[in-house]
Protein backbone atom coordinates (compact mmCIF):
# COMPACT_ATOMS: atom_id res chain seq x y z
CA UNK A 1 0.00 0.00 0.00
CA UNK A 2 0.67 3.82 -0.89
CA UNK A 3 0.53 6.92 1.72
CA UNK A 4 -2.24 7.93 -0.44
CA UNK A 5 -3.84 4.56 0.42
CA UNK A 6 -3.63 5.55 4.06
CA UNK A 7 -4.77 8.92 4.02
CA UNK A 8 -7.84 7.47 1.99
CA UNK A 9 -9.10 5.15 4.00
CA UNK A 10 -8.39 7.25 7.31
CA UNK A 11 -10.81 9.51 4.91
CA UNK A 12 -13.29 7.10 5.16
CA UNK A 13 -12.68 5.98 8.72
CA UNK A 14 -13.03 9.72 9.30
CA UNK A 15 -16.81 10.15 7.55
CA UNK A 16 -19.60 11.51 9.35
CA UNK A 17 -17.12 11.56 12.35
CA UNK A 18 -14.94 14.57 11.66
CA UNK A 19 -17.03 16.81 14.28
CA UNK A 20 -16.67 14.23 16.91
CA UNK A 21 -12.85 13.93 16.65
CA UNK A 22 -12.61 17.87 16.52
CA UNK A 23 -14.07 18.15 19.44
CA UNK A 24 -12.10 16.15 21.16
CA UNK A 25 -9.24 17.19 20.05
CA UNK A 26 -9.93 20.93 20.79
CA UNK A 27 -10.26 19.83 24.23
CA UNK A 28 -7.42 17.88 24.35
CA UNK A 29 -5.78 21.10 23.02
CA UNK A 30 -7.53 23.33 25.96
CA UNK A 31 -5.91 21.27 28.30
CA UNK A 32 -2.56 22.56 27.35
CA UNK A 33 -4.03 26.32 26.77
CA UNK A 34 -5.40 26.09 30.12
CA UNK A 35 -1.54 25.37 31.63
CA UNK A 36 -0.28 28.16 29.63
CA UNK A 37 -2.95 30.59 31.24
CA UNK A 38 -2.50 29.74 34.35
CA UNK A 39 1.66 30.25 34.53
CA UNK A 40 1.09 34.00 32.52
CA UNK A 41 -1.33 34.47 35.23
CA UNK A 42 1.15 33.52 37.96
CA UNK A 43 3.73 35.28 36.23
CA UNK A 44 7.47 34.05 35.64
CA UNK A 45 8.97 34.64 39.26
CA UNK A 46 6.51 32.87 41.05
CA UNK A 47 7.36 29.82 42.95
CA UNK A 48 4.18 27.99 41.67
CA UNK A 49 5.71 27.76 38.41
CA UNK A 50 8.07 24.88 38.77
CA UNK A 51 5.00 23.00 40.68
CA UNK A 52 2.66 23.57 37.54
CA UNK A 53 5.46 23.00 35.18
CA UNK A 54 6.01 19.14 36.99
CA UNK A 55 2.15 18.68 37.50
CA UNK A 56 2.11 19.32 33.59
CA UNK A 57 4.89 16.97 32.98
CA UNK A 58 3.29 14.12 34.82
CA UNK A 59 0.01 14.23 33.25
CA UNK A 60 1.03 14.91 29.58
CA UNK A 61 2.32 10.70 29.03
CA UNK A 62 -1.12 9.52 30.35
CA UNK A 63 -3.26 12.41 28.59
CA UNK A 64 -1.45 11.77 24.81
CA UNK A 65 -2.01 7.93 25.55
CA UNK A 66 -5.74 8.33 26.84
CA UNK A 67 -5.86 10.82 23.78
CA UNK A 68 -4.63 8.09 21.69
CA UNK A 69 -7.26 5.54 23.33
CA UNK A 70 -10.31 8.00 22.51
CA UNK A 71 -9.63 8.25 18.80
CA UNK A 72 -8.94 4.69 18.16
CA UNK A 73 -12.06 3.97 19.48
CA UNK A 74 -14.06 6.40 16.85
CA UNK A 75 -11.66 4.74 14.25
CA UNK A 76 -13.01 1.27 15.25
CA UNK A 77 -16.88 3.09 15.28
CA UNK A 78 -17.05 2.92 19.38
CA UNK A 79 -18.60 5.70 21.02
CA UNK A 80 -16.23 8.06 22.68
CA UNK A 81 -17.77 10.83 24.69
CA UNK A 82 -15.05 14.35 24.21
CA UNK A 83 -13.67 14.31 27.53
CA UNK A 84 -13.25 10.26 27.59
CA UNK A 85 -9.99 10.87 27.32
CA UNK A 86 -9.23 12.43 30.45
CA UNK A 87 -10.56 8.81 31.88
CA UNK A 88 -9.20 6.62 30.17
CA UNK A 89 -5.59 8.57 30.75
CA UNK A 90 -5.64 8.39 34.16
CA UNK A 91 -7.37 4.97 34.41
CA UNK A 92 -3.88 3.78 32.33
CA UNK A 93 -1.79 6.10 34.04
CA UNK A 94 0.82 3.28 35.00
CA UNK A 95 0.41 1.86 31.26
CA UNK A 96 1.20 4.94 29.60
CA UNK A 97 4.20 5.83 32.12
CA UNK A 98 5.29 2.33 31.33
CA UNK A 99 5.06 2.25 27.50
CA UNK A 100 7.07 5.48 27.75
CA UNK A 101 9.61 3.95 29.98
CA UNK A 102 10.80 1.09 27.60
CA UNK A 103 10.81 3.12 24.74
CA UNK A 104 12.98 5.41 26.74
CA UNK A 105 15.23 2.58 27.82
CA UNK A 106 15.46 1.49 24.26
CA UNK A 107 16.72 4.80 23.38
CA UNK A 108 18.67 5.74 26.42
CA UNK A 109 22.18 5.46 24.63
CA UNK A 110 21.81 7.95 21.86
CA UNK A 111 20.01 10.25 24.03
CA UNK A 112 23.28 10.07 26.52
CA UNK A 113 25.29 10.43 24.01
CA UNK A 114 23.67 13.47 23.05
CA UNK A 115 23.72 14.81 26.64
CA UNK A 116 27.41 14.14 26.84
CA UNK A 117 28.30 16.07 23.72
CA UNK A 118 26.35 18.97 24.78
CA UNK A 119 27.83 19.29 28.06
CA UNK A 120 31.19 18.85 27.25
CA UNK A 121 30.80 21.30 24.24
CA UNK A 122 29.38 24.25 26.39
CA UNK A 123 31.95 23.56 29.46
CA UNK A 124 34.58 23.38 27.39
CA UNK A 125 33.50 26.77 25.32
CA UNK A 126 32.48 28.23 28.97
CA UNK A 127 36.02 27.41 30.47
CA UNK A 128 37.53 28.31 27.70
CA UNK A 129 36.11 31.84 26.90
CA UNK A 130 36.73 32.31 30.60
CA UNK A 131 40.83 31.20 30.41
CA UNK A 132 41.10 33.95 27.59
CA UNK A 133 39.01 37.06 28.93
CA UNK A 134 40.66 36.58 32.59
CA UNK A 135 43.95 38.86 31.91
CA UNK A 136 45.26 37.62 35.36
CA UNK A 137 44.74 33.86 34.38
CA UNK A 138 46.67 34.91 31.03
CA UNK A 139 49.28 36.55 32.47
CA UNK A 140 50.12 33.89 35.00
CA UNK A 141 50.05 31.27 32.41
CA UNK A 142 53.67 29.90 31.26
CA UNK A 143 52.69 28.39 27.99
CA UNK A 144 50.10 30.89 26.64
CA UNK A 145 53.01 33.95 26.92
CA UNK A 146 55.35 31.11 24.92
CA UNK A 147 52.92 30.75 22.56
CA UNK A 148 51.46 34.45 21.87
CA UNK A 149 55.71 35.83 22.22
CA UNK A 150 56.21 32.79 19.24
CA UNK A 151 52.66 33.84 17.22
CA UNK A 152 54.31 37.46 17.49
CA UNK A 153 57.94 36.71 16.49
CA UNK A 154 56.63 35.11 13.08
CA UNK A 155 54.64 38.39 12.37
CA UNK A 156 57.05 41.16 13.24
CA UNK A 157 55.13 43.36 10.91
CA UNK A 158 51.69 42.59 11.44
CA UNK A 159 50.67 45.15 14.29
CA UNK A 160 48.73 42.60 16.14
CA UNK A 161 48.78 42.67 20.09
CA UNK A 162 48.89 39.93 22.12
CA UNK A 163 45.62 40.59 23.16
CA UNK A 164 44.16 40.70 19.33
CA UNK A 165 45.84 36.83 18.78
CA UNK A 166 44.46 35.76 21.88
CA UNK A 167 41.21 36.73 21.08
CA UNK A 168 41.13 35.78 17.43
CA UNK A 169 42.44 32.48 18.60
CA UNK A 170 39.71 31.90 21.31
CA UNK A 171 37.00 32.89 18.38
CA UNK A 172 38.14 30.02 16.35
CA UNK A 173 38.55 27.60 18.85
CA UNK A 174 34.67 28.19 20.14
CA UNK A 175 33.39 28.26 16.39
CA UNK A 176 35.61 24.70 16.06
CA UNK A 177 34.34 23.32 19.22
CA UNK A 178 30.30 24.37 18.04
CA UNK A 179 30.80 23.48 14.76
CA UNK A 180 32.21 19.92 15.66
CA UNK A 181 29.57 19.23 18.24
CA UNK A 182 26.54 20.73 15.75
CA UNK A 183 27.84 18.07 13.17
CA UNK A 184 28.15 15.09 16.17
CA UNK A 185 24.22 16.16 17.78
CA UNK A 186 23.14 16.08 14.43
CA UNK A 187 24.24 12.92 13.25
CA UNK A 188 23.16 10.88 16.64
CA UNK A 189 19.70 12.96 16.68
CA UNK A 190 19.26 11.11 12.82
CA UNK A 191 20.20 7.74 14.81
CA UNK A 192 17.60 8.70 17.28
CA UNK A 193 15.14 9.51 15.08
CA UNK A 194 15.56 6.52 13.05
CA UNK A 195 15.67 4.56 16.21
CA UNK A 196 12.65 5.79 16.82
CA UNK A 197 10.40 4.91 14.48
CA UNK A 198 10.96 1.10 15.76
CA UNK A 199 9.10 2.15 18.95
CA UNK A 200 6.17 4.37 16.83
CA UNK A 201 3.45 2.22 17.04
CA UNK A 202 4.37 1.40 20.88
CA UNK A 203 0.90 3.30 22.35
CA UNK A 204 -1.59 2.20 19.45
CA UNK A 205 -0.45 -1.18 20.21
CA UNK A 206 -0.60 -0.85 23.92
CA UNK A 207 -4.17 0.32 23.17
CA UNK A 208 -5.25 -2.36 20.72
CA UNK A 209 -3.62 -5.39 22.88
CA UNK A 210 -4.16 -4.40 26.41
CA UNK A 211 -3.22 -8.20 27.71
CA UNK A 212 0.08 -7.20 26.53
CA UNK A 213 3.03 -5.56 29.37
CA UNK A 214 4.10 -2.45 28.21
CA UNK A 215 7.66 -3.51 27.54
CA UNK A 216 5.77 -6.71 25.09
CA UNK A 217 3.86 -3.58 23.41
CA UNK A 218 7.36 -1.86 22.53
CA UNK A 219 9.04 -5.08 21.56
CA UNK A 220 6.00 -6.21 19.10
CA UNK A 221 6.20 -2.62 18.07
CA UNK A 222 9.43 -3.07 16.91
CA UNK A 223 8.79 -6.52 14.95
CA UNK A 224 6.19 -4.42 13.25
CA UNK A 225 8.54 -1.64 11.93
CA UNK A 226 11.48 -4.06 11.02
CA UNK A 227 11.71 -2.77 7.24
CA UNK A 228 8.31 -0.78 7.54
CA UNK A 229 10.23 2.76 9.19
CA UNK A 230 10.79 4.26 5.30
CA UNK A 231 7.16 3.30 4.77
CA UNK A 232 5.76 5.25 7.94
CA UNK A 233 8.09 8.23 7.41
CA UNK A 234 7.33 8.81 3.60
CA UNK A 235 3.47 8.71 5.40
CA UNK A 236 3.96 11.06 8.08
CA UNK A 237 6.00 13.47 5.56
CA UNK A 238 3.11 13.10 3.35
CA UNK A 239 0.68 15.41 4.96
CA UNK A 240 3.85 18.17 5.47
CA UNK A 241 1.96 19.93 2.35
CA UNK A 242 -0.88 20.72 4.64
CA UNK A 243 0.85 22.28 7.05
CA UNK A 244 2.65 24.38 4.98
CA UNK A 245 -1.08 25.55 3.74
CA UNK A 246 -1.82 26.10 7.01
CA UNK A 247 0.71 27.95 7.80
CA UNK A 248 0.63 30.02 4.57
CA UNK A 249 -2.63 31.12 5.25
CA UNK A 250 -2.10 31.87 9.13
CA UNK A 251 0.79 34.20 7.58
CA UNK A 252 -0.89 35.73 5.34
CA UNK A 253 -3.70 37.01 8.04
CA UNK A 254 -0.97 37.66 9.99
CA UNK A 255 0.69 40.36 7.84
CA UNK A 256 -3.01 42.01 6.79
CA UNK A 257 -4.35 41.69 11.12
CA UNK A 258 -2.59 41.78 14.26
CA UNK A 259 -5.63 39.85 15.46
CA UNK A 260 -5.41 36.37 16.94
CA UNK A 261 -7.12 35.26 13.72
CA UNK A 262 -3.83 33.36 12.72
CA UNK A 263 -3.77 31.70 15.84
CA UNK A 264 -7.52 31.17 15.37
CA UNK A 265 -6.90 29.54 11.84
CA UNK A 266 -3.93 27.47 13.14
CA UNK A 267 -6.18 25.45 16.08
CA UNK A 268 -9.28 24.80 13.87
CA UNK A 269 -6.47 23.62 10.92
CA UNK A 270 -4.86 21.38 13.78
CA UNK A 271 -8.06 20.29 15.35
CA UNK A 272 -9.12 18.75 11.94
CA UNK A 273 -4.66 17.85 10.63
CA UNK A 274 -4.61 16.23 13.72
CA UNK A 275 -6.63 13.48 13.93
CA UNK A 276 -6.49 12.86 10.50
CA UNK A 277 -2.97 12.36 10.36
CA UNK A 278 -3.29 9.82 13.40
CA UNK A 279 -6.28 8.07 11.93
CA UNK A 280 -3.50 7.48 8.58
CA UNK A 281 -1.38 6.08 11.48
CA UNK A 282 -3.96 3.33 13.07
CA UNK A 283 -4.75 2.47 9.13
CA UNK A 284 -1.03 1.47 8.48
CA UNK A 285 -0.67 -0.30 12.20
CA UNK A 286 -4.07 -2.10 10.80
CA UNK A 287 -1.99 -2.77 7.75
CA UNK A 288 0.72 -4.29 9.35
CA UNK A 289 -1.21 -6.30 12.21
CA UNK A 290 -3.53 -7.82 9.88
CA UNK A 291 -0.45 -8.58 6.80
CA UNK A 292 -2.83 -7.64 4.70
CA UNK A 293 -3.79 -4.27 2.72
CA UNK A 294 -7.49 -2.30 2.88
CA UNK A 295 -7.89 -4.06 -0.61
CA UNK A 296 -7.44 -7.86 0.48
CA UNK A 297 -3.98 -7.97 -1.26
CA UNK A 298 -1.56 -9.76 0.83
CA UNK A 299 1.18 -7.70 2.37
CA UNK A 300 4.50 -9.41 1.60
CA UNK A 301 7.78 -8.75 3.97
CA UNK A 302 9.61 -5.14 2.59
CA UNK A 303 13.41 -5.74 1.80
CA UNK A 304 14.48 -2.05 0.44
CA UNK A 305 13.29 0.06 3.90
CA UNK A 306 15.18 3.61 3.27
CA UNK A 307 15.78 3.36 6.74
CA UNK A 308 18.10 0.37 7.42
CA UNK A 309 18.74 -1.63 10.32
CA UNK A 310 20.96 0.16 12.78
Amino acid sequence: MKSSDYRKDARIKLTGKWGKVAIITLIYVLVYFVFGLIEGFLGENSPAIPILQLIQAIIQVPLSFGFIIALFKVFHGEESAPFDFISLGFENFKRAWGVAWHVFLKLIVPIIIILIIIIVSTSAIVMKKAYYLDSEARASSQEFSSISSSLLSDLPSSGYSTSEIDTVYSMFFSSGIVFVCAVAILIVSIWLTCKSYYYSLSYIIATDEPELTTKEAVEKSKELMTGKRGKLFILQLSFIGWFFLLGLVAGVFGLLEKTILPLIIETVGCIFLVPYIQFANFSFYENLKTAKSIDGEVLEPQSDDPIKEN
